[in-house]
């Protein structure tokens, strides 16, 4: 009974490859959605067109007859072909800049993008990383048929988001859609694997196998997912100290991990966010030399941090205005730099990575000319004046550079004079995250700025307090170390350093320092540069001039210090970092003053950095990103009709290869007759209806350039087999209707792989019978 039952049972109405392709995308686009929710950086949601665009352009790929060696080289070129497009416009490169430029700049980021410290290389990046892995999955789960396999590069995904993003508050819900579609897509797959093998073995299924199948993997999602929910995470522990290793060393005051997140610590070097929280060494290498006509403790700023969020600090992407500018002044509004002023200049040279991925300059104060052409970010005032630059990204890669800085020469009196009457371009450099633990945290910070500014009315008295405050050494007050304390789960770390543990390192002073002047009313931004190095003294005498003097700057030499807006007085920095080398900033006439060269001392010198005009590699420091901004509106549409078009495409094809019955085939086969001009009559036959059908079959001789039908004979007899297949759904339709015992089990199987035969012809077909009726 057994064996007949098995011998005459229905054959699996498995899926064929092309049905995993709505699971497939469902992977993608959610895992790429926990990916966004993470706020690694801004702009990020493009990364959804490009997965989306790779698993579609993977799944035809698969479906054609190309082999794993054509994959291999198509899946790059594609993933090009998308991603150069989407990302041009946002490219940190002047418009002048040549091919080759912009060719260096997307292999840079293609390839380092990940350990980058800007959005532009790390959107890249991860539009990279994305695409193979989106690739990789539509591949083997439809080709191959290996969905194990296919989901690894999605785990890993996963857990290096979990563990590494600057921000999980919204990742759990697009991580669990990932991981039951994974799930789902697992047992589709293996199930189809599973089919395959029965069929090459001629072996049938008994009947229910596939339903019951599906349902223990639909019933395994659903324990899963419960289980994730309620069972607590076994290890928390970071793998972003081996991404580092990967990528390179850390920065300043921040470990060397890709853009935020926990770990182990790095080395001290440059990185344009400001991410307190882990231990670092300092491992000084060099990175620039330069002299300057300003005072012996010139600072070198390279990018302005001016979202605060969670605690850190970030560059701003979003709402920042881009301007081409040649080589000389940059486009600045006077209300933006403040005077009185004075400029001050230095020449620098410059070796790989000292900006990190992308060439930056580097300016003695509020940047304000460079001797190379780029592009200016910053706050956009009338016209392309620009009340800030925030950072100026170079139009190539400099060997040397020379840039000159607007520094204020504001006395005490006249910046208490100030006032708050803060211009409107200013509000956002006054803005504070709120909700959720924002609001608790920064009610803590605003309680401690409070009590050290009591009594005090006017901003800079009230910054001057603050700075010293933090400055304040004695024992129970603050410790400049490089090994700070863990910051307990849930707190921010420089709440933990006010309040607790009053250990830190430059991140940690500044970016208190920045968020409490926040929390009184006053404009404050951080500035992520160098300090002034050691100094080597030129020249043939000791009466040399200052500007003789050449100051080595190492990886070490990374600093970060806030600066406050006054009113008519620009942009002031404060040094509230209490490390011994560093001291509060002088005003007046003396804070540019040029020293004599013999009033410096000049420890063993550094050896120099050497000139190198190739692209710099990413720095591998962990940086941050502009907190998530959400995806545009129009790029949530074009991914929902891609989903939709791809749900349509797949419903169709999983209907065309699925019939359950044999006498579900003819309304398939009525299709392929309707596009040959065929149309059946209610009373003929099958076999008198498949007759007719196969003379209306278009010749193999039939192509685009022969439309007539004169092409020389290929080698695939399409029409010859397609015919075989029809005569032998039409024989077997006849017994199935009118026979008492009806079709056997292995002849189920054998009109199943004759309708395979012409669904996979049918397309062909259809597309030579228009080509002929086009002749006509």
């Amino acid at each position: 009974m057994i064996a007949g039952a098995v011998r005459r049972g229905p054959e699996l109405s498995l899926p064929l490859g092309l049905s995993t392709l709505p699971l497939a995308l469902i992977v993608a686009l959610a895992g790429t959605g926990a990916v966004i929710a993470g706020g690694w950086a801004d702009g990020t949601g493009v990364a959804l067109v490009v997965v989306a665009a790779a698993v579609v352009e993977a799944a035809l790929v698969a479906r054609s007859s190309a082999g794993r060696l054509a994959a291999v080289l198509a899946a790059p070129v594609l993933g090009v072909l998308v991603i150069v497009p989407l990302t041009l416009r946002d490219i940190p490169v002047g418009r002048g800049a040549g091919w080759r430029a912009l060719t260096d700049q997307y292999a840079t980021a293609l390839t380092q993008g990940l350990f980058a410290n800007t959005d532009w290389p790390f959107v890249v990046g991860l539009c990279g990383l994305l695409w193979l892995a989106a690739f990789w999955l539509s591949w083997l789960a439809i080709r191959e048929r290996h969905a194990v396999l296919a989901l690894l590069p999605w785990i890993s995904v996963l857990a290096v988001n979990d563990l590494n993003a600057p921000s999980t508050e919204h990742v759990a819900v697009p991580e669990v859609i990932c991981l039951a579609a994974a799930l789902m897509l697992l047992t589709r797959v293996q199930l189809s694997a599973l089919a395959r093998s029965w069929r090459r073995e001629l072996v049938i299924a008994m009947p229910g196998t596939e339903g019951r199948y599906l349902r223990v993997g639909a019933g395994a999602v659903v324990v899963l997912v419960l289980l994730a929910l309620v069972v607590p995470p076994a290890s928390t522990r970071d793998v972003s100290s081996f991404l580092s290793r990967l990528g390179g060393s850390g920065h300043s005051g921040q470990a060397s991990s890709p853009r935020g997140g926990g770990g182990r610590g790095g080395s001290v070097q440059f990185a344009p966010s400001t991410v307190p929280g882990l231990p670092l060494r300092s491992d000084p290498q060099p990175v620039l030399s330069f002299t300057t006509d300003g005072s012996a403790s010139t600072y070198l700023a390279v990018v302005a941090d001016t979202i605060f969020q969670d605690g850190n600090w970030y560059p701003d992407d979003s709402g920042v205005s881009r301007v081409d500018t040649k080589a000389g002044d940059l486009p600045r509004d006077p209300e933006g730099v403040g005077a009185p002023t004075r400029r001050v200049h230095v020449r620098l040279v410059l070796s790989n990575g000292a900006t990190g991925a992308e060439p930056l300059g580097l300016f003695a104060g509020d940047p304000a000319a460079s001797s190379s052409p780029g592009v200016a970010i910053g706050q956009p005032a009338a016209g392309t004046s620009m009340f800030t630059v925030d950072r100026f990204v170079l139009s190539h890669v400099q060997a040397s550079l020379t840039t000159a800085g607007s520094n204020s020469i504001a006395t005490p009196a006249q910046l208490r004079a100030a006032g708050r009457n803060y211009p409107s371009w200013t509000q956002a450099d006054s803005a504070l995250p709120g909700g959720g633990l924002a609001t608790v945290e920064l009610a803590q910070i605003r309680l401690i700025a409070q009590q050290w500014t009591a009594g005090i009315g006017d901003p800079y008295d009230q910054a001057v307090a603050i700075e010293q405050h933090l400055r304040d050494t004695d024992p129970g007050n603050f410790t400049y170390t490089l090994t700070p304390p863990a910051t307990p789960p849930g707190e921010w770390p420089i709440v933990y350093f006010l309040t607790q543990s009053h250990r830190g390192y430059c991140q940690y002073f500044a970016s208190a320092m920045g968020a409490m002047l926040r929390t009184l009313g006053i404009p404050t931004r951080l500035i992520s540069g160098y300090g002034p190095g050691s100094t080597d003294q030129g020249g043939d005498s000791a009466a040399s001039a200052a500007s003789s003097t050449r100051h080595t700057v190492t990886t070490s030499d990374a600093h970060i210090w806030p600066e406050g807006y006054f009113p008519n007085y620009g942009w002031i920095p404060f040094e509230p970092t209490p490390d011994g080398v560093y001291t509060p900033f002088s005003r007046g006439t003396q804070a540019v003053a040029p020293a004599p060269a013999s009033a410096q001392p000049s420890p063993s010198p550094q050896p120099a950095p050497t000139p190198a005009p190739t692209p710099p590699p990413a720095s591998g420091a962990a940086g941050g990103a502009v907190p998530h901004q959400g995806v545009p509106a129009g790029l949530l549409g074009t991914v929902a009709l891609l989903l939709v078009a791809a749900g349509a495409v797949a419903a169709a094809m999983r209907w065309l290869a699925r019939p359950r019955r044999i006498a579900d085939v003819w309304r398939r086969v009525d299709l392929l007759a309707a596009g040959l001009g065929v149309r059946r009559h209610p009373a003929e036959t099958y076999g008198d209806y498949v007759g007719r059908l196969i003379a209306a079959l278009p010749p193999d001789t039939t192509t685009l350039r022969h439309r007539d039908g004169s092409a020389p004979p290929g080698p695939r007899p399409v029409r010859a087999r397609t015919a075989e297949a029809l005569v032998q759904i039409a024989s077997w339709a006849g017994k199935d209707a009118f026979s008492r015992r009806g079709l056997e089990g292995r002849e189920a199987v054998q009109w199943r792989r004759a309708w395979d035969r012409v669904r996979r012809h049918a397309p062909l077909l259809m597309w030579r019978g228009l080509l002929q009726r086009s002749t006509r």
